[in-house]
């Protein structure tokens, strides 16, 4: 510790939350507080997935008051609002958790780099909503000297415009009538793996992940007469469901729209560029209060430029195999027409959106001639792979009889390419307390290194959830870097379902198989 100056920051950064969404959803703010110091971020609307926050909150101190600090053994408390509207209430806190200040490093800021973040969950949740979802925030805390301000500002500095906020994972089943699905063209949810077949099959297996970022909305004012109040919101529709976006206000007349969309493909190339020339499209709004004043139709097809995955994998850099490009999309103005004639073109209202496109692997165990020829001359742990994650619910025993009718189970890992997989079944005869399930298999995918694939599964615990014909009937969390000790082939544990009241109702087999 010889290293540390007398003046020092306590600093907790907060990265990401999950099980914060709910269907009438409302910004959260995050609250810490430090020795009677309180501190807050800014409002994220919960994502589907996850809620990125990514931001640091940063008490001033010296040795001698942390000294103090971890003596009296003070805690950072993190407490979780629900926002709605400008006052907070006590019924608006949705739970905290407490951080002993003797549990956080001092190190040098040079060493404090290296600090893990970690996932907590919160208690004293305030609803039995609450209590049944379990949010979680992951963040890291450390004290350390004030040039880790200066290390984390540069980093900062060289992200400036931050891909934040929601995160629209695809994991639900659209309505055939909404994948626009061709007797040429066939479109397909492979709900139980989060993939998005396009094309036939058995012929078409390229694993691509599309990412499609709203950055920001530039000029908006001039959507609408002068004089009138600026109430500017926006809202978008994908697949026949409509999402709103948070609005961050930036200088020069920015406005950060911070939404990611995802979605994970099993296809070829040619059908991929012809999905996003003929069918995807995203239709976006922008509003001034309630009115619509701006219109905009968002298609990526002629952005592929590549007609095949050997020509894709030779342009792109060996090391991403990924396509990356910013585009601003002019917004079509919906109200007067002197507006039209009063944009010109260093001053149109327009979205900046970024469009990603990363070839993954392909979909079977002999590799293609074309990965094959782009990867000779590598080093094979140094290629991205698709592994698999299998969960094998053996059986699982009640406390008490369960009810017969529609069961729903689902596994959750937040590192996972599609967060969340389910399988629904009947099950009309229940004759004793206890399940069984044959061949019952929930499975995850992970893009990473070779190397990289157990530190990937086991930095996150998984999420086991069971739906009765009533509602939720229990969850787990699985301990992953405990269930990948054993043989290779099978991995074996018991684990506790609770209720939303934190109650036992029985306890699951499980089996878990990676490849």
């Amino acid at each position: 510790m010889d290293n540390l100056s007398d003046e020092l920051v306590v600093t907790v950064h907060i990265l990401d939350a999950i099980n914060f969404h709910r269907v009438k959803n409302t910004p959260i703010v995050i609250s810490a507080s430090l020795d009677k110091n309180v501190l807050e971020t800014a409002s994220r609307t919960p994502g589907i997935a996850s809620t990125n926050f990514e931001q640091s909150l940063v008490w001033e101190t010296d040795r001698q008051s942390v000294k103090r600090m971890k003596t009296e053994n003070i805690p950072i408390k993190i407490e979780c609002f629900a926002v709605e509207g400008a006052q907070r209430t006590a019924q608006a806190l949705i739970g905290h958790l407490l951080l002993p200040l003797r549990s956080v490093p001092l190190l040098p800021s040079s060493k404090a780099a290296t600090v893990r973040p970690r996932w907590y969950r919160l208690i004293g949740l305030s609803s039995p909503e609450w209590k049944s979802q379990k949010p979680e925030v992951q963040l890291l805390a450390v004290i350390t000297d004030k040039g880790y301000l200066s290390l984390g500002k540069k980093k900062a500095e060289s992200d400036s415009e931050r891909e934040l906020d929601r995160s629209l994972v695809i994991f639900t089943n659209p309505e055939p009538a909404r994948l626009n699905s061709k007797d040429d063209l066939p479109i397909q949810l492979l709900e139980e793996r989060g993939l998005l077949q396009v094309g036939d099959f058995e012929t078409e297996r390229d694993l691509f992940l599309v990412k499609i970022v709203l950055k920001y909305a530039k000029q908006l004012q001039g959507l609408i007469p002068d004089g009138i109040p600026a109430d500017f919101r926006i809202r978008y529709e994908l697949l026949g469901d409509s999402y709103p976006c948070t609005l961050e206000k930036k200088p020069n007349d920015r406005f950060f729209i911070q939404e990611k969309i995802v979605i994970n493909f099993r296809t070829s190339l040619q059908s991929l560029k012809r999905y996003f020339d003929e069918v995807f499209l995203i239709r976006l709004e922008i509003l001034n209060g309630d009115q619509v004043v701006g219109l905009l139709n968002l298609s990526f097809g002629d952005l592929i430029k590549d007609g095949s995955l050997d020509e894709f994998l030779r342009r792109q850099q060996e090391s991403t195999a990924a396509l990356e490009v910013e585009k601003y999309y002019p917004i079509e103005p919906q109200l007067d027409p002197f507006i039209k004639e009063k944009l010109t073109e260093e001053h149109f209202a327009a979205i900046k959106c970024k469009f990603t496109l990363k070839y993954l692997s392909t979909d079977y165990q002999q590799e293609s001639t074309k990965a094959k020829e782009h990867c000779e001359d590598r080093d094979m742990r140094d290629v991205p792979r698709t592994f698999s994650y299998n969960l094998l619910l053996q059986s699982i025993r009640f406390n008490a009889r369960p009810s017969s009718g529609l069961w729903q189970l689902s596994l959750f890992h937040p590192k996972a390419d599609t967060p969340l997989t389910k399988i629904t079944m009947e099950l009309t005869t229940i004759e004793s307390d206890t399940l069984e399930f044959p061949n019952l298999q929930l499975s995850l995918y992970f893009s990473t290194l070779p190397d990289h694939v157990l530190e990937t599964i086991t930095a996150e615990r998984s999420k086991l959830s069971l739906h009765a014909p009533h509602g939720l009937a229990g969850y787990a969390r699985l301990d992953n870097q405990s269930l990948v000790v054993g043989t290779k082939e099978r991995r074996s544990g018991v684990v506790i379902l609770e209720n939303q009241n934190g109650e036992s109702i029985g306890m699951a087999t499980v089996f878990l198989l990676s490849r």
